[in-house]
């Protein structure tokens, strides 16, 4: 009973510390007024809760301290008494982790790698850009057709049709390679996008990769080096990147000149794109992993079973309830590892608290900051 409430108390703190969070940002209070009140409100009641739960489990510590003295007084007197389940004081060495580590930590490493999933998809909701309810969606075909005319604009990339998907974006950023003084250098950088058209929500899902591969080879200072360094960027990815390449130009006497002049923007390449497909009366959804904008079946299941359990809520509400639970269940999870039962006093349970409100704070904050930069500036859609 006493450790239901305080997860129940701990649930209502969160979620309380994650309003006030979001109600940082001036839209989000626009909104939903009075939402901070509440909020405020619900930490109240969930500290409150935590205490109530501390203070029933140090009654039932108690109570059981006491039958065992009652049940050893009895013993000497001669009086008989029910014979009892002996309490079996918890010994080094007894807990999960260190009796079953090769279970319990990979269970632990799952849990956490699904709870921050599941709090990057709970920001990806936020990235979601919809269109005015006035706009009436066009068909698949015909939001293809207007999207395949952005190669006719003088664009620096290109889409092209794919198998996998509906639309892919291809741009080679840069790929040359130059001499300087006694060196050879190259430098490859690719920048690509996946588009999946879903016509029963109107979404375009859109998930983007950036690879970059640098070769060096020659002398510095007076040793030879070689260094050879590669990096892939999967899922929402802004990046404003402008380089020049200078060079040894072939000759006598050798002359240094700028061999390449590169750049990218894909905050640009986003906006653009997202610009189209709003006017078409579609909805543009970043997504993070690759495989939720291909055709496979497996990225659509768990949209279909959200549309049957929470047909009214919207995705942001529904990602940070599965987000909050996980964060819950990740943490107590921890606290079950270590096998004490003063782990769930008051004072811990507090500093927990304290720690998960820290967490989803700068959360919170990195995502209003991430979708502030997302908004265009210039008023376009």
């Amino acid at each position: 009973m006493a450790l239901a409430l305080s997860a129940v108390g701990f649930f209502v703190f969160l979620g309380g510390v994650a309003v006030l969070a979001a109600c940082l940002l001036p839209t989000y209070r626009a909104r939903q007024p009075g939402r901070a009140t509440i909020a405020v409100i619900a930490a109240a009641i969930g500290v409150i809760t935590f205490v109530a739960a501390g203070q029933l489990m140090l009654l039932q510590k108690r109570q059981t301290a006491n039958h065992a003295t009652h049940d050893s007084a009895a013993a000497h007197s001669g009086t008989a008494v029910p014979v009892a389940k002996p309490v079996v004081p918890a010994r080094p060495g007894t807990s999960p982790v260190e009796r079953h580590p090769w279970i319990v930590l990979p269970i632990v490493f799952a849990l956490g790698l699904i709870m921050v999933t599941a709090m990057m998809e709970w920001t990806a909701a936020f990235l979601v850009r919809r269109p005015g309810h006035t706009k009436v969606p066009v068909d698949a075909d015909e939001l293809k057709n207007r999207l395949l005319a952005l190669n006719e604009g003088g664009v620096k990339y290109r889409l092209v049709p794919a198998k996998e998907c509906d639309l892919k974006l291809e741009w080679d950023v840069v790929d040359a390679s130059w001499h300087n003084l006694f060196s050879k250098i190259k430098l490859s950088t690719l920048y690509g996008a996946r588009m999946l058209f879903d016509p029963a929500r109107h979404e375009v899902r859109w998930c983007e990769w950036l690879r970059t591969r640098d070769f060096f080879i020659g002398l510095r200072g007076w040793g030879l080096v070689m260094n050879w360094s590669w990096e892939l960027r999967v899922g929402y990815i802004d990046i404003l990147w402008k380089g020049k390449a200078f060079g040894v130009q072939a000759g006598f006497p050798p002359r240094v000149e700028k061999i390449y002049d590169f750049s990218i923007n894909t905050v640009q390449v986003k906006r653009e794109i997202s610009a189209v497909v709003m006017q078409s009366g579609w909805a543009f959804r970043p997504v993070i992993f690759w495989f939720q904008a291909s055709r496979s079946r497996f990225p659509r299941l768990p949209d279909s079973w959200s549309l049957k359990l929470f047909p009214n809520w919207p995705e942001t509400r529904l990602r940070g309830l599965v987000a909050a639970l996980m964060w819950l269940l990740f943490i107590g999870c921890l606290l079950w590892m270590v096998g004490d039962e003063s782990v769930w006093s008051v004072r811990n349970l507090f500093v927990v608290a304290v720690i998960s409100a820290g967490w989803w704070t700068i959360w919170g904050l990195l995502t209003g900051l991430l979708v502030y930069l997302a908004k265009p500036k210039d008023g376009r859609a």
